[in-house]
């Protein structure tokens, strides 16, 4: 494995994790990761169960050991450092806070571990009570704690020690919607305030989108695409990625030999024909001819359009308030649209016609072994 580790910043990891079957063969699981993570920043992993989003975050944390390769975090290399000289805090998603030490005796610990002064220890677990809004609660035990206030306890205890990086495994995933939604909010604005750099796992796309300063999409051991939550959305460079990151309309086609004046010639499952303008970030790298995914957002679907592409009949209507999710059965495929108020004719069983933005499809490549 390449010694050089990329991207300069507050973190730089490279390094390999394999676990191997009971009968000791091939390995059955390898994570295989090479990223960086800047000063200040809100990096997120993102992938399905099972992907190693988790390993990868005791890698960091040192609870468990690569079997190639280097972790460097602000320039000192911790691959070989116990946990507790790493500098690091860690948020379990069960929060592991003490049930036998009271709010401000749980804040207190890792200052405490650190032998520091009783008086500045006093005078740190009172910033952090005001800070995340604890000051009513600091002699009551965990177990009479809400969940919400729970993981202001744990994100208030592994921030006492002023980690040089902070590591969130799932934090939210036993709250309820509402909760969830403000304590993200309340979460990236102390992000902001207190400037700690932060690795955040989830397999939530929302959070992932809502917080993510940059985020990294990881697949069976490896990472797939990193960007920001907006590059990463937009421009997808496989069906994979662009599925996990928000609902996608995958669309076969057949892209002609070469593109003519700037514009890409398509074939359709309807035999529809299509001269779709790409940029030359789209283009580059595709071998033409070729079979393709035309990929369309939901949201960049239109239903009844000037220009139509499909005919359909609606198969399913969704209502969500804001907007209507609409399922379409149209030439041996089902697309999706997102309809906002307003729109006439949203009837189940209903022929209608689609079309959709072509300055915003993206032309993708078939995987093998897309999902």
């Amino acid at each position: 494995m390449s010694q050089d580790v990329p991207d300069k910043g507050m973190l730089r990891i490279e390094c390999k994790k394999s676990y191997p079957r009971a009968s000791g063969s091939a390995p059955e699981f390898t994570l295989q990761a090479r990223f960086g993570v800047q000063r200040e920043e809100f990096f997120s992993l993102v992938g399905p169960s099972g992907c190693g989003k988790t390993t990868l975050l005791r890698l960091i944390a040192g609870l468990e050991r690569p079997d190639q390769g280097r972790i460097i975090l602000n320039n000192v290399e911790i691959t070989d450092l116990p946990p507790a000289r790493r500098k690091i805090g860690f948020v379990f998603q069960d929060y592991a806070l003490f049930p036998h030490l009271t709010v401000e005796e749980n804040i207190a610990y890792g200052l405490k571990i650190l032998k520091l002064p009783s008086t500045e220890i006093r005078l740190k677990v009172a910033e952090l009570l005001e800070i995340f809004a604890l000051q009513g609660l600091a002699t009551r035990e965990v177990d009479q704690l809400s969940g919400g206030e729970r993981q202001r306890v744990a994100l208030a205890r592994a921030l006492a020690p002023q980690p040089l990086i902070l590591l969130l495994d799932e934090p939210f995933a036993a709250l309820d919607y509402e909760l969830r939604h403000r304590l993200r909010r309340e979460l990236k604005e102390l992000q902001k305030n207190l400037g700690f750099t932060a690795i955040f796992v989830t397999h939530q796309q929302e959070e992932a989108l809502s917080l993510s300063d940059r985020l990294a999409v990881m697949r069976n051991g490896r990472i797939i695409q990193i960007g920001t939550a907006q590059e990463v959305y937009d421009h997808p460079q496989t069906s994979f990625v662009a599925e996990f990151l928000g609902e996608a309309n995958l669309i076969p086609c057949l892209a002609q030999s070469t593109p003519d004046n700037g514009c890409l010639r398509l074939e359709l499952p309807n035999r529809r024909r299509l001269c779709l303008n790409l940029n030359e970030d789209a283009v580059r790298g595709k071998s033409l001819p070729g079979r393709y995914y035309l990929l369309i957002r939901p949201e960049d679907l239109v239903i009844n359009p000037q220009t139509t592409v499909f005919e359909g009949t609606i198969d399913r209507l969704e209502y969500y308030g804001h907007y209507t999710r609409v399922e379409i059965k149209t030439a041996g495929l089902l697309l999706h649209a997102m309809v906002g108020k307003g729109v006439p004719g949203l009837i189940q069983g209903r022929t209608v016609r689609v079309g959709f933005h072509l300055d915003r499809a993206r032309l993708l490549p078939r995987e093998a072994d897309h999902r």
